[in-house]
Order: structure tokens, then sequence, then C-alpha cells
């Protein structure tokens, strides 16, 4: 610690107040991070940031005592951090046995009166197994267990077969199952340490693999698998097989034995009967004896093997196989669980056991030998086969087998290529699976390098075809061209010639020496035996092309130089397209997905002309759009009947289809392709390639489904997932005001017409009725008359529900009238409760409380909210109307009728859209919810108040109104702000982003907000740092011509799928050119989660465009010194001085003006960054002069006619840095003196 109350540590954070910024001139963008760099007078965001305007405060998670002064803080800090004492790695000597959380009782141990129960709960947090599941194990468990039920029996054996049943476990998911039953899963992931382990003979190892190659490993049936353990003839008994003793040393061996059973004299005599039984041919009795025996004494096996000879001989062979694998846990033999493998695999199949639970079983009889011998070759070989032919749902235990495998063998080349096309069969497999199949193949390819010869190295053309293959899924083509190079070159022999690694190109694999290769001055060809280029099958070299094409921005020349060793124009016999047709498909997709065509085309037409049944329907359609993009239209069409006799059983290929036929223009083929795809369930597939027509479908599909269903039903199925939202808004509060100690009552006041809200009703039993046309004129239950429907099926059908329903029509009326009698007891209240009387708000809240369960209560608003509202009479299944919506606009013409009041019009389809609801406007209802959000966020109830809005967003009637839409965003802005709610302050911003995109005014509007609230959890979240970055991509795209965008690839990934929708919508022409506040803003948002050297990157983009913007040179400058502060640099005192170059122009900038509170900023803040660096004696000269400014500042504001209240002035910010200094530096006086002169308040 410095005499001087520095800190020789290095700069450890700001030690109090932030950075302050004057609001008299706006800045570019306000800077969230520092605490009043802001561009009016909005509040630090942070509680440390705020200095003197929230000194109780301290910084987040600083763990340092809120008592202490800030500067008092900043030395803790600093002094923590010079300690490099921490706490030392987790060992055993820091771990607490399990067995010491348990009190000891001693024998003679005498509790005290009053406590000998205290222990009877104490449970030990040990276990010494599962005693069900190990039936008892021989060497450890020793009681015998007279409640012993043979139906867990059954219970286990259905375990082993249905241990993925999710209905057993509503918390299972297919990852979860693919680790169960796995008795290496709680193993560490092994690292192999190259100096321990021993490595095998040079060459392919010898392990004891099942016949069969890697490729034809799916196609084995379950009777293919080999049998290692010959099959032994079924006897009286199974007896232990004979082993060749191990040599040991004489003598009892050390440690504790274990404490055999001792079998009780009834189980003596069961056996004895039980084995009498089966001697005379009884099997039945022989069966009895034998499972009472085993209720007796469970943990001895020979009770179980003679229950399994006794089923055997009675010719129950799948119950003699459970006995055994029950009584199998009692004896750790591998031999007995090979044994059980042998008579399983010699059961034939039955519908009660199928081959998928025959291979279960084997999977966990293997299961239970790799737990007994983790080190069994063998058993995990034979696990790894059959979990194989179990299906895709257990690959990803095959994957973490193989994986195990390799940590005892890691040159097994088999194991290894079986690893990767396990863990890439599938999309999902793949992402699962892809980082640490690609670390386990270079581990062992490390390996191979080590030491080995290339010639006889198992690292060979084929495997590495197979690593090329990962890289390529992992997209990184940068590094997989890097390794395809240094590996391809080591296998020729050549692994020592890295000068080819300083050429960007692939000259080193030319196929003539001539020009490049020999233009090389490293380059010397010693003798022919060296290999360059004959040596490299096509394979390879195709994907040399495909990954130079995929480079940024595309290498099409080097990429052509590869794919011309396929010689397209070969039209020989022999030519390599008779061999290597999956290349050429695989190289013509890669050129058409980039968009050159005419190249792609030389690889499509001799595969279409010679071998067309390697094409796929993707490459089809890649064909067919070179064609078409190339205006080739005549060969295009050629090719529409392989399109239209195409068939396929998978669903994505059938909605492509219809995708395709869309954009020919054949419209029946395209629909009839799509509702292929949609009974196939489709939806999905269909969405994703974005057909057209899917609405239309849609709808055929929905109205046929509701004509064989019947009625409509009210309640659908999307009203129901605003249920628990509805419960959050209309819940009543324990405490309106936040406490639970005296609840507030909500009760209606009286009211002369109270609000009535109709109970949940179900209609009156009626009888079949026959609707007849009666001389009746007016509607059943009102007094409208019928012509008031011009519309004759229509008028018919809504009288049907007049009649139907008229006592429910009744309760419609009487909650009309309630409802606007609330309305109008709401106009009167209204005054009163902005003015805060406590009665007011009370009254208001309830009554809007029931306004919104009755517009929540009606399900047209809510069934789907990206279906415009037009009427309120929607039709339903066969072609009924909706009930509620029939009802409710008869109610609201029959008491209009009878007030003398306009009859709202009652046309099937409107030719205005209805803009009430009970004859309240829209608009009305709307302010009742955002004026019970409002309340609600008074009273600090945030989980109401929002839910009201989100409630009103999801209505079709708000959703598709942009008025209404912005109205409720604004309260939500206002809500969140008052409620410290960054989140939902961000969620309102970003709305406000979408609808006016690329405004620089909503760039500053989202930071000023995020300042505004204490916390910063929506400022720099992941999702808002995606959305920003979108921004910014999108501005850069649309500043490329059209020519360079070529050069980029913006297409085929699913991470870009946005730039088509940014581009179709519109929203690229409202760039205009780079906005440096959209760049600043993404550096303050990037340096708020600490990586301020991205940040520069973003803030070098905006000085680029405003160099002379003081805010952002001071962002540059203290995003540098932050960086410093980490220790993190290479040279911290360069990048100090860096910053400090940018503090100063930043206070050049604010001085130049001479504006008294501009001054008085720029001395603050400058003062703060010596301050914080701990040069004291420079902060304390700034510190002075902003003290020193203070009079102008007031005289300035007060020439402007600004209150005192609304003065900007930094000198208590100031006095108060100096104070700190001069307390812990031992200047009391000087102290007293700033104190006296500037900090007391007169």
């Amino acid at each position: 610690m410095d005499p001087r109350g520095g800190y020789r540590g290095g700069f450890t954070g700001w030690p109090r107040a932030p950075l302050q910024q004057s609001t008299t001139q706006p800045g570019l963008v306000p800077n969230p991070i520092f605490g009043a760099l802001r561009n009016g007078n909005a509040p630090s965001p942070y509680p440390a940031s705020r200095g003197l305007y929230s000194r109780d405060h301290v910084a987040p998670n600083s763990g340092i005592n809120q008592s202490l002064t800030p500067f008092q803080q900043s030395q803790l800090s600093a002094a923590t951090l010079e300690d490099d004492t921490h706490l030392g790695p987790f060992n055993r000597s820091s771990y607490a046995d399990g067995f010491e959380t348990v009190p000891f009782i001693h024998e003679g141990f005498v509790p005290a009166p009053g406590h000998e129960d205290d222990d009877d709960g104490i449970e030990a947090p040990y276990r010494l197994g599962n005693e069900k599941a190990s039936a008892s194990n021989y060497d450890q468990d020793q009681q015998s267990d007279d409640d012993y039920d043979f139906e867990w029996d059954n219970d286990f054996l259905d375990g082993l077969l249905n241990g993925d049943n999710s209905s057993d476990d509503a918390d299972y998911t297919e990852d979860e199952g693919d680790t169960l039953d796995d008795p290496d899963e709680m193993m560490f992931e092994e690292i192999l340490d190259e100096d321990e382990e021993t490595r095998p003979k040079r060459g392919r190892p010898k392990p004891k693999p099942l016949e069969g190659s890697l490729d034809k490993a799916f196609a084995q049936t379950p009777d293919d698998i080999p049998r290692k353990r010959s099959a032994r003839s079924s006897g009286r008994k199974a007896r232990r097989p004979r082993r060749v003793p191990k040599e040991r040393k004489r003598g009892r061996p050390k440690g504790r034995q274990p404490n055999y059973a001792k079998p009780s004299p009834e189980f003596q005599e069961l056996t004895k009967l039980a084995n009498d039984a089966y001697v005379r041919g009884d099997a039945g009795a022989a069966i009895d004896y034998a499972q009472k025996a085993i209720k007796l004494n469970p943990e001895i096996f020979a009770a179980h093997s003679l229950l399994s000879e006794a089923y055997e001989q009675k010719g129950e062979h799948q119950k003699a196989v459970e006995a055994l694998i029950l009584g199998a846990p009692t004896k750790r033999d591998k031999e007995l669980w090979y044994y059980i493998i042998e008579k399983i695999r010699g059961m034939r199949q039955t519908a009660g056991f199928t081959r998928h639970a025959r291979l279960a079983f084997e999977s966990g009889c293997l299961a239970a030998i790799i737990k007994m011998d983790k080190n069994d070759w063998d058993a995990r070989n034979q696990q790894l086969e059959v979990q194989s032919l179990l299906g895709e749902n257990y690959y990803s235990r095959c994957v973490k087998q193989c994986q195990k495998m390799l940590s005892l063998r890691p040159h097994d080349v088999r194991i290894l290529t079986r690893m990767a096309t396990l863990g890439t069969a599938t999309p999902r497999l793949a992402k699962i699976h892809l980082v640490n199949v690609l670390r386990t193949f270079e581990l062992s390819i490390a390996q191979f390098k080590d030491g080995e010869d290339p010639s006889t190295s198992q690292l060979d053309w084929s495997l590495l075809n197979v690593y090329l293959d990962l890289l390529d899924r992992t997209g990184n083509y940068a590094r997989a061209l890097c390794k395809a190079r240094e590996l391809a070159r080591w296998i020729q022999g050549r692994a020592g010639e890295t000068f080819w690694d300083d050429h960007d190109d692939d000259r080193e694999f030319d196929a003539e020496d001539e020009p490049r290769r020999a233009a090389t001055p490293e380059f010397s060809r010693p003798s022919d035996s060296v290999a360059f280029t004959d040596t490299m099958p096509l394979e390879i070299r195709s994907k040399f092309g495909i990954f130079r094409l995929r480079q940024t921005p595309p290498q099409l020349p080097e990429a052509m130089r590869h794919f011309e060793m396929l010689e397209p124009g070969n039209d020989a016999p022999n030519a390599p397209i008779t061999d290597y047709g999956d290349l050429f498909r695989a190289v013509a997709d890669a050129l058409c997905d980039l968009g050159w065509h005419a190249e792609a085309l030389r690889f499509y037409e001799p595969l279409h002309n010679r071998i067309n049944e390697e094409i796929g329907l993707r490459s089809y359609l890649g064909f067919h759009s070179c064609y078409a993009n190339l205006g080739l239209g005549a060969n295009a069409d050629d090719l529409l009947p392989v399109f239209l006799e195409w068939s396929s059983e998978d669903v994505k290929d059938v909605a492509i289809l219809a995708k395709f036929f869309e954009r020919q223009g054949m419209q029946k083929e395209a629909r009839q392709r799509g509702e292929m795809a949609y009974k196939m369930n489709g939806f999905r597939a269909l969405q994703a390639v974005e057909y057209e027509g899917l609405a239309d479908i849609q709808k055929h599909f929905f109205e046929e489904k509701r004509r064989g269903r019947g009625s409509w039903r009210a309640k659908k199925s999307r009203v129901r997932k605003h249920l628990k939202t509805l419960k959050d808004v209309t819940a009543f509060a324990d405490d309106l005001d936040g406490g639970h100690d005296a609840p507030v009552s909500l009760a209606l006041k009286p009211l002369k017409e109270g609000l009535y809200l109709f109970p949940k009703r179900k209609a009156a039993k009626q009888g079949s009725l026959t609707f007849q046309r009666s001389d009746i004129e007016n509607f059943a239950g009102t007094d409208i008359p019928l012509d008031a429907v011009d519309q004759r099926l229509f008028q018919q059908r809504l009288e049907r529900i007049a009649e139907e329903h008229e006592e429910e029509l009744k309760e419609y009326k009487k909650q009309h009238r309630e409802i606007v009698a609330s309305f109008r007891r709401l106009e009167e209240i209204t005054p009163a409760a902005e003015n805060g009387e406590e009665d007011g708000i009370l009254e208001y809240v309830s009554i809007a409380r029931e306004l919104i369960q009755a517009y929540s209560a009606f399900d047209l608003f809510y069934y789907n909210k990206k279906d415009r509202f037009r009427s309120y009479f929607k039709r339903v299944g066969k072609g009924e109307l909706w009930k509620g919506g029939a009802l409710m606009c008869l109610a609201v013409a029959d008491n209009n009728k009878t007030d003398d009041k306009p009859i709202p019009d009652l046309s099937e389809k409107p030719d205005q859209v209805p803009e009430d609801f009970y004859g309240i406007h829209f608009d009305k209802w709307l302010e009742v919810f955002c004026s019970y959000a409002t309340f609600l966020a008074r009273k600090d109830d945030v989980v109401r108040c929002f839910s009201v809005i989100d409630m009103c967003l999801r209505t079709n009637v708000f959703y598709w109104s942009r008025d209404y839409s912005e109205k409720l965003q604004k309260v939500r802005l206002a809500c969140a702000i008052a409620l410290d709610d960054s989140v939902q302050a961000v969620a309102a911003v970003r709305w406000f982003m979408k609808t006016y995109p690329f405004s620089t005014d909503m760039f500053r509007l989202y930071s000023d907000v995020s300042r505004m609230c204490l916390t910063s959890d929506g400022f720099s979240s992941s999702v808002a740092l995606k959305y920003l970055m979108r921004y910014i991509k999108a501005t850069d795209y649309a500043m490329l011509l059209p020519d360079q965008r070529q050069l980029y690839n913006f297409q085929g990934d699913d991470n870009t799928t946005w730039f088509f929708h940014a581009v179709t919508s519109g929203m690229i022409d409202k760039v205009k050119d780079h906005d440096p506040a959209l760049f600043a803003l993404f550096g303050h948002a990037i340096a708020a989660g600490g990586s301020h050297n991205t940040a520069l990157n973003y803030y070098f983009r905006a000085y680029a465009l405003t160099p002379e913007d003081a805010i952002l040179n001071l962002s540059i400058g203290v995003a540098f010194i932050e960086q410093a502060a980490k220790r993190l640099s290479a040279n911290r005192q360069h990048q100090t001085r860096q910053g400090l170059s940018f503090i100063y122009k930043y206070y050049h900038l604010r001085v130049k003006d001479d504006v008294a509170a501009h001054c008085s900023e720029a001395e603050f803040n400058l003062g703060r960054i010596w301050h914080a660096l701990g040069l004291l004696t420079e902060a304390v000269a700034h510190y002075e002069r902003c003290i020193a400014l203070s009079d102008r500042v007031k005289q300035d504001a007060k020439a402007e006619g600004k209150d005192a209240s609304e003065v900007e002035d930094f000198a208590t910010d100031a006095a108060f840095a100096l104070q700190q200094i001069f307390a812990l530096s031992g200047n009391f006086r000087g102290a007293l003196e700033v104190t006296e002169e500037v900090l007391i308040i007169e």
C-alpha cells in the first residue's frame, strides 16, 4: 500500500464514483458503463457507478463491506488482488468423508436424559449397494428378508427392457437415456498419459473383434453376432467353470474379509426337497421349493441355479434365463454372465421375447461384466455391437463405449472409424458428439504420428478421409484445409517440408512439377520415389477442392485444379465417373450452392447421363437451378419428368417438391405434394421450405377435421395457454402495497349497478331440435326483427342459435348492462385514482380486474393472434357460427333497441371491421388495461403488471394494430423503468427498433433506457448482443456492392436465415450509411460484459466516422485502461498510455468551447482516471480545478433560467474524492477544510 493512499498493484477497478459527463451538450451515444456518461439526467444502471447519487451502494458481487467509503473499498480490492494466496485444489485431505457426518455411538455409550432418540432419524449418507438390484451380494450382505417378493423380480426384469420408459419418468429425455445402465458413466474421462501407457506392437493391433467390417455392422442380424463362448450342455446344475488357479502368496490375505452367510436349516431342507423333486422330474414342486429357499436366503446362488434348471426342465426357457440373471449378481463371475448370454442367444424369438428384448438382455449382461472388469475388451466389443443393433437411441452409448475402448487401445482404427460413423449418424447426434469425437480422433492421430513410419502406420488415406469428413461437419474450413495439408504431407513422407505452408495454394499437390512447384525456391526432387501427387486418392483431392471453395472469399481457381483431376469431360468407358459418382455429386452440389452454375453443370451433366442413380433429390434441384439461372430453360424443362415421377417416404423431400412445383407455377402438383407432406405430419417441413399454400392446406384439413368431429368446442387449445397469464393478471394480491401483514380488501365499492360476470355454465339439455321456419318476426328472446339480417342462410343460423341458447342470451344481455355500468363508474373514479387517492386506486383496480376477466373469457380474441379479427360472426365446424360472438352481438343489439340507441351492424361480413366489444370501443378497453398495469407498477406488483400487457398483445385485435401495439409497448417501457426491470425495458425498446429499423434515435433510446435502470440484465444479455450484431451485419451487407456480395457466403447457414427476411421485407433498403451510434452502442454492450478488447473493435469503427466525438474518445480511453488492468496484455504500460492519449483528447475536446459545465465534467473525469491509476498528485490537481469551477457553473445555469436542482455540478463529487484522499493519507486538516467548504449543506 502506497503511503499516499495509492496502490502499486496497478489499476484494479474504479475506486469510487464513475466518470461523469455533463448533459449540456449531447454526446454520440450514452455509455451505460459509466455512471453519469449520460445524454440527459438519467441515473446510472449500476449501483456502484452512481457516485454521490447513491453512496450507500457498492458494486454488485464486490464482496466489500458497504460501510466502507468507495475509496477504502478500492484500497481493499487492490490489497486483495495483490495477495497471491488462493484456495488450493480439491484433494482428499480437504474432503469430508460421509462417515464423519454420522455420529459414532461407542459401546457403553449412555445418552443424556431426554436425548435417547436424538439419532434415530439420522441416516448414513452411504449405502453398500442396491440390495434389491444385486439380489443381496453374496460377499457383503448377510440379511435374510422374510418380505422378499418374487413380484419384484418381474419388475426388475421389465426394467431391463423398459429402462427408457418416459411414462414412468416424466423427466426422461433421450439424452438422459443415453447414459442409463452404463457401468462407466461415473468414471472421469480418461486422458491418456503418453509416458506411462504401454504402446502396443507396431502395426494393426489384434484384439478379439466380431466378424464383419464397419460398413456391414448395421446390416447384421442378431444371429450374425459371433459367439465368443462355446455353448455349454445343460445339466442338473449350472456349475462354475474350472479356472486355472493364479499363483498367490500363502497365508490370509490382507484387508477386511467378506462375511459369508450361513445357510439356515430351513434353507437346506428346502434346497434338498427341490433337488429331490428335480431328480424325479417334478419341475413344478422343484420350482415351489426353490422359490421358498430364495426367499429365505436370496444371497446364495445355488438356489437360483436350481430354480433355473427346474424352469428348463419344464420348458420355460425365458424364465430359466431370468432366474439366472437374478442370481448372477450374487457371484462375481464373468464366466457365468457369458454363459447367460449364450443361453439368451440360443432362445428362439416369440411374441413375448422379441429381437429387441433379446438384445436388451444381452446388453444388460454385458454391462454387468464390464462393471466387474472395466478392461474386458471382449465384453466392450460385444456391447458395442449389440447396442449398435438396438437403433439410433443407443448410438450415444456406442460413442461413449468407443471412447472408453480407445482409452485402452488408442491405435484401434476400426473402433475409431466406428465412433465417427455412429457419432455423426444423424444431425442431432453430430451436434452432441462431434466435438468429443474430433478430440478423440486427434489424440489417436497424434499417437500415430509419434515415431511411426508413414509407410507402415495405420494413419493412411482412408483414416484421413474419415477425419476430413468430421472437420467438414464443423464448418471451420480454414482449419480443415490446414489439417488436410499437414496430414497428407505426413502420409506421403514429407512431414519436414513445412515451407509449403508459406504458400496460400496447393502447389505441392499439383500433377506436374512445372510451373508452380518448380518455382518454389526450397523445392528440389531428390528422386522419383518421393510422392507428391500420384499417391493422393481422388476422395482426398475432392475434399481439398471443396475446402478451397468454401473459404471466405471462395478460392475457385485453386478448387478447380483439384476438381479437374476427376476428368469431367472424359467420355471413355473407364472414366473416373464410373467409380467416383459420389465425388462428382459432392463437387457439383458444392459449386451450385455457392453460385458457380456453369462449373457445376460440368459435373452434373456427366453424372446425369451415365449414372443418374447417384443423384438425389436435392442434387437434381441444384441441377435444375443451374440450367434456370444460366437461361437454359429448355434443358431445365427436360428435368421436370424426373420430379413428377419422384417418390419418397421422406417428408422433407415431399415438402421440397411441393415448394419446387409452387415456384414453377404448377399449382396442382404443388398442392398434391403439400397435402401429402401435411398428412405425413410435415407441417414443420412445409414451414421450413416456406410453402405458401400451407395456410390453405391447414384450413382445408381443419374444416375436414371439424366436420368429422361435430360441433365446435368453445375452449380451444390456444386459449388454455393464456389461463396461467390470466391467473397472474387477475389474482387477488395479499397486499397491493407489497406487504403481507395487513391484507387490504379489494372488494368492489357499492354501485348503483354492480359489475356482473356470468359464471361458467353449461347449455341446458334439450331434445333434438329440427329447425323450421316459423312466423316469428323477431329473434328468439329479443326484440330484434329478423329482417335486420339480409342474408337468408345467415339469418337462419343466427335464429337457430338464439332459439337453442335463449337462456344464455339473457345472461349476455345482463352482462352487457353491467360492463357498461362498470365503464361509467371507472370514468367517475379515474381522476381520484390518478391523483393517488388510495380508495380510488383500490376500486379502480378491482373493477379493471373484473373487466379483464370478461375480456379474456372471449375466445374469439385469443384462438389465433395471427388470424386478423374481421367479424364476430366467424364460421366454425359444419358452417356454424361462433356461438359466443353471435350471442354477444344479439345481446348488445337488443339492449340498444330497448334504450333507443342505434342497432349495430349484424352482417356476417360487415364492410367495416367492428371496433367495439360489448358496445365499448377498443380504445377504452385498451385504456383500462394500460391504467391497470400502471397502477400495479405503482404498487411494485411486477408479475401482474407485465402479465396484463402480454395478455393484451396476444389478442388478434391489438396484435394487428400498430397504434395499439405501440401504446402497449410505451406502457411496458414506462412500467419497466418504474419497476427497475431492465429486461422488460429492453424488450420494449427492441419492439421500437424493429418498427423503426436503423433509426439513430432508437439506438440512443436503447442506451438511455438501460441507464435509467439500476440493474443491467437486459442491456448486455446474449439475446441483446445477437440482436445488435444482426443490425451491424445487415448494415455491412447493405453497404456492399452487388458484385461484392457474391464473394461472401450469405446463404445455406441457419444462422443467416434472417438475412433472407431482412432483404425480402425491405428492411435493408432503410440503411443509408454506417451509423456510428450503432457501433458505439454495441461497443458499450460488449464492454459491459468485460470484453474490452472486442469492444475496441467497434469503438474504432465509430471513431473512423466521428473522430472528434468526446464521448467516444472517453470510451476508447477507458476501454484501454480497463484492459490493461486485467494483466492480460504483454505491455500493460503501453496500453495505459494508449488509453491516456484518448482520455486527453476527450479532455481537450471538452474544454475547448470554455463552457463551465463541460470543463467541470472534464476536470472531474480526468481526476477520476488518475485517481483510479493511483497517481493521487495528478488527481488532486484536477479535483481542485473542478471545485473551483463550481461558481461559474451555477452562474451559467442561473443565466439560462435553470432551477438549482437542474444544475449539474460535479464539485461535491470532486470534494468527496479529495476528502477520502486527504483522510487516507493522514492530511486530516485538508480533509476537514474540503468538507467545511464544499460538503456542508447550508
